[in-house]
């Protein structure tokens, strides 16, 4: 243990990088630093040069706060020591008689201590996305973290990060009745879930502990806040798209293909690869096509880089009618899914009826995408269901197997999951259904019925 106090922060920290962060790469200096006292290091550099020459520069502060080897134990760093010196020296020339603590008692007593002044909530903000996005998030994470700190700031437009206390913070996040401040309009705000807010009160600790790590904050506003708990009746159940549903996704996928730009990635293996294999976008966004094994028994599995599960790399059986449709697109090697190519999706689903935003949508779109610019967002149009491609794999083959532990591994589920969420969704014929969806000719509708949607 007094080995690691005596250690210098070169043994200690350790340089990152390069990591982008927003549009820059940069370094990161992580770890944790003994001497002279103990603190947590996280520091971002534009070169590792310069990372380098700041561990440098805490060894030699390390070095001054040592004495013949032995290190000396003291909360106070060099700088810190100095200047106390130099304060008790002035005290003494001005014929001070006392000590240098009830001297700073004293000044403190008859002048309010300066505090570091406060900033505004847009410019925390843009400080905290930098930051954030350099922290190695998913894109969606970050949308979704900033589409409630953007709530937040507009709300309190004009406020200081200084001004936001506990109280406020709590009416915010536990709003209930009308009339009170909250991100959720009247009517609705009595019956969001526990589940929800409690990804609120989440979204606003990392910024807030953010600013104070600044010092824009002594403390943050969130400490202490309780989000009720969500009742067994409340846990709310996944959603899966209908055997219909999901054949008019596929087939509005293969229409925006059949008409799509030479170097587009085809959309249709993105829809095939969610629907009957259960892999999330992300999942499909790292996905070459050399990581499909083709079997001599017409058998394929795909190798799969899972970061959010336990199991970071799993191996999937491809059901039969998938195989069928990943076989007409089926190539040696290259990405299967444009890491960019969101406006893709909305357009797909757009094409499905369903809403979609309007700038992902061309002015002057043809085909399947003509009049879609100035309908796409129509109130009547039903909205996308939230990880509704993976969920409805999920389900149906739970229900096709009966067996939850082997859905679990395929899925990179656990298998409590299985029995918690996904169990009882569909029943025995729409399961059959879904695993007859087979290219090219779609059994519920022809491509007039999905345009006249």
């Amino acid at each position: 243990m007094l080995g690691q106090k005596t250690a210098l922060p070169s043994q200690t920290l350790r340089i990152k990088g390069p990591v982008p962060s927003g549009s820059k790469m940069i370094f990161k200096v992580t770890g944790t630093t003994y001497c002279p006292k103990k603190d947590r290091v996280r520091r971002r550099f534009d070169s590792k040069q310069e990372a380098v020459d700041w561990i440098s520069r805490q060894d030699q502060l390390a070095r001054k706060n040592s004495v013949e080897g032995d290190a000396r134990f003291t909360l106070l760093t060099a700088e810190d020591e100095q200047d106390a010196l130099a304060a008790k020296n002035l005290l003494e020339e001005n014929g001070y008689v006392g000590s240098l603590l009830s001297a700073a008692a004293a000044f403190i007593h008859g002048k309010p201590m300066e505090r570091q002044e406060s900033v505004s909530m847009e410019t925390a903000l843009e400080s905290f996305k930098e930051y954030f996005e350099g922290m190695g998030n998913t894109q969606r994470h970050i949308d979704s973290t900033f589409l409630r700190l953007n709530r937040f700031a507009k709300a309190w437009r004009g406020e200081e990060t200084g001004s936001m206390s506990k109280e406020r913070t709590k009416e915010w996040i536990l709003c209930r009745a009308p009339g009170q401040k909250g991100p959720w309009d009247d009517a609705k705000r009595s019956k969001v879930k526990p589940a929800e807010r409690t990804k609120e009160k989440a979204a606003l600790s990392v910024f807030f502990n953010y600013c104070v790590d600044k010092g824009w904050l002594e403390s943050s506003p969130i400490v202490g806040i309780k989000v009720p708990k969500a009742c067994a009746d409340e846990v709310s159940l996944p959603e899966i798209y209908t055997p219909e549903q999901a054949e008019a996704l596929l087939q509005a996928a293969r229409l925006l293909d059949d008409q799509g730009s030479a170097g587009t990635p085809p959309s249709v293996p993105f829809f095939v690869l969610g629907l009957f294999c259960g892999l999330r976008p992300a999942e499909v966004g790292r996905l070459d096509w050399k990581h499909f094994i083709w079997n001599e028994d017409a058998t394929v599995e795909i190798n799969v880089n899972d970061k959010r599960s336990t199991v970071k790399r799993r191996t999937i059986e491809v059901p039969e009618n998938a195989v069928a449709w990943l076989s007409l697109y089926r190539k040696e090697e290259g990405q299967v899914w444009g890491k960019n190519s969101r406006k893709i999706l909305d357009q797909v689903y757009a094409i499905a009826g369903y809403k979609a935003t309007k700038s992902s949508i061309p002015k002057d779109g043809s085909g399947p995408l003509e009049g879609l610019k100035q309908e796409c967002e129509s109130s009547d149009r039903p909205i996308r269901i939230h990880d509704g491609l993976r969920h409805s794999a999920v389900s149906y083959r739970l229900k096709d197997l009966q067996e939850p532990g082997k859905v679990a591994l395929w899925s990179g589920h656990s298998e409590a999951i299985m029995h918690k969420h996904y169990k009882g969704l569909c029943s025995d014929t729409e399961a059959k259904r879904f695993w007859r969806i087979m290219p090219p000719a779609l059994s519920f509708a022809s491509e007039s019925k999905i345009l006249a949607a």
